[in-house]
């Protein structure tokens, strides 16, 4: 006779970042909840057709969730959507952004590492993200600002207030983007050997602002389509320094507009 071992179990709040491949009947996620951060689950049998959880377990949702505790991987025990972000995925410009703003998640929060600053921005703006009128290229500076929050509250902030070098404000039309020192920088300071990039003192200004002001007031803010273009370039570079990696969804993204 064998005997049945019951797992520990625990409640969550997540939200679907990606789908990992899985070559059983299983399939395996990565999720960001509230109570543990970034965590991977297993759906036992959840390629099958006629298993229930998998159809709860999906990216635009908000999945209120029963964990059991696994030895190498926790395993969804009950799942029931909460909220449904039903416009992003009727929209593919919508879907995109949206994608853009999990693989940001996914790629820097690591492992376990609880942040309700995080769980909190990702809902928001997949909320902001559905319901949003916004022209597609004007969604661009959403994933903007979001990227730069991320950033901030992981400690990888880049400082567009004052030059990295010498520690004084910026004069100019134009300022030195430098991704590996986390800033930007002045013409008296920056090297020919220094690898940078110049952009519109304006953009940096707006990008410094991302940090300090609400979402709402950041939407405020009159941008022109060009100085969007620059500044979705400025977060990206630095978002792809940290990573040593491309954002395949931002590329996705661009496609769409």
């Amino acid at each position: 006779m064998k005997l049945k071992i019951f797992m520990p179990t625990y409640r969550a709040n997540a939200i679907v970042l990606k789908e990992n491949d899985c070559l059983k009947d299983d399939r395996l996620f990565n999720i960001y909840t509230k109570e543990k951060g970034k965590i991977q689950i297993r759906i036992t049998g959840g390629k099958k057709i006629k298993n229930k959880l998998a159809a709860h377990v999906q990216p635009f949702f908000e999945i209120d969730m029963l964990i059991a505790k696994g030895r190498s991987c926790d395993r969804v025990a009950g799942a029931r959507s909460a909220v449904n972000f039903s416009g992003i995925r009727n929209d593919l410009c919508k879907t995109a952004a949206a994608c853009c703003l999990q693989e940001v998640v996914d790629k820097l929060c690591k492992i376990q590492v609880p942040d309700d600053r995080i769980y909190s921005l990702l809902f928001n703006y997949l909320k902001l993200i559905e319901d949003s009128r916004l022209k597609s290229w004007e969604l661009e500076k959403l994933i903007s600002f979001f990227s730069l929050k991320i950033l901030g509250f992981l400690g990888y902030r880049p400082w567009f207030e004052i030059c990295v070098y010498c520690q004084k404000k910026v004069f100019g039309d134009k300022v030195y983007l430098l991704p590996a020192k986390g800033g930007i920088g002045c013409s008296r300071c920056v090297k020919d050997n220094d690898k940078h990039v110049t952009v519109n003192k304006k953009t940096a200004e707006i990008l410094g602002l991302a940090y300090l002001e609400n979402t709402d007031n950041l939407l405020r803010l009159k941008i022109e389509k060009n100085q969007s273009e620059e500044i979705s370039s400025v977060a990206k570079k630095f978002l792809e320094y940290q990573l040593e990696k491309p954002l395949l969804s931002f590329e996705f993204f661009r496609t769409c507009l």
